[in-house]
């Protein structure tokens, strides 16, 4: 049995990284944590274009040690430190993606979680992935700025960020950053693309639908779509592999829904909030599955019998 993951953009491995994403997590708790106890997503916390609310920018070391630093610090509100945090990111990376004006731009991206059984976990995830809270903000200290005018620190030379030369503007370039403090959920960003990302599993960063597909060896349509290049991440589909991307896949296809069951596989768990699973066989499934709970099952009688199962909203 062999399964794909396809997403509209892939930042980094889906499934290698996944012991080692648990083990950050760990390392920032009191106690043992495993995938089922926390949710995940990600966000694009800074980049390296000029922010034309302080004409700052970020250089490339910068990023870097944002990238570092970020690790273990919280995720809050509107940059109310006065207030508990909401989340902690345990991970971080410098990506490269377009930019708001379409031309490439590197960008730290950072991972948090949350508790799933905490007060409020479930408000959060959904104000999330529904779009309400989407743009973040973060809070840095750094020693020096240095104009890129003329490559002197600290508005010695007295030209002042934003302000225009001939043809350049000055910008203030942050080369070394010492500290990161948070990172927000604001209502709007300094920063145009601080966004959260559509990250929808613990290793994987994705900004449209996440589709899986499961299929046994030799399935001519898979073949196919895999000649064409149409799947990524092909491979063997262990259960490890797919508990990482519990509740995550918008649209799973299978082609032998009983198959994946007896392997271990329970494909509806993949399923989002609203997310479709469509198989061609159903046979003694579909009777175990029609009256789940938060489940709608529906099976149609054409010439390849169908099976349709959505989690509902």
């Amino acid at each position: 049995m062999y399964h794909s993951y396809r997403a509209a953009e892939l930042t980094d491995s889906h499934f290698s990284g996944v012991g080692a994403d648990l083990a950050a997590i760990n390392a920032l708790a009191q106690m043992p944590l495993q995938l089922e106890d926390v949710y995940i997503r990600s966000m694009y916390l800074c980049s390296d274009q000029p922010c034309e609310t302080d004409w700052s920018q970020f250089t490339p070391p910068a990023l870097e040690q944002i990238s570092r630093l970020v690790v273990g610090q919280s995720v809050i509100g509107g940059h109310d430190r006065r207030s508990l945090p909401l989340a902690r990111f345990f991970k971080a990376a410098v990506v490269q993606k377009p930019g708001p004006g379409g031309e490439p731009s590197h960008w730290v991206q950072a991972w948090f979680y949350w508790l799933r059984k905490t007060s409020g976990a479930t408000d959060l995830l959904l104000n999330i992935d529904g779009g309400i809270y989407r743009e973040v903000s973060i809070a840095w200290r750094y020693r020096h700025w240095r104009c890129s005018i003329c490559g002197k620190e600290d508005g010695v030379c007295g030209h002042r960020p934003g302000e225009q030369v001939e043809d350049s503007r000055c910008i203030c370039l942050i080369d070394e950053v010492v500290d990161v403090l948070e990172g927000s959920l604001v209502y709007k960003g300094a920063d145009e693309g601080a966004v959260v990302a559509g990250a929808r599993s613990i290793a994987a960063d994705m900004d449209d639908e996440a589709i899986l597909c499961i299929w046994q060896d030799g399935n001519p349509l898979f073949d196919l779509l895999y000649r064409a290049e149409l799947l990524s991440d092909v491979r063997e589909a262990t259960p490890e592999e797919l508990a990482a991307l519990q509740g995550s896949a918008t649209h799973v296809w299978v082609d032998d829904l009983e198959q994946a069951v007896s392997c271990g596989c329970e494909p509806r768990h993949l399923l989002s909030l609203g997310g479709v699973l469509v198989t061609c066989h159903a046979d003694s499934v579909a009777s175990r599955m029609i009256g789940l709970p938060n489940f709608l099952v529906t099976s149609e009688e054409t010439e390849v019998p169908a099976l349709t199962i959505q989690r509902l909203e």
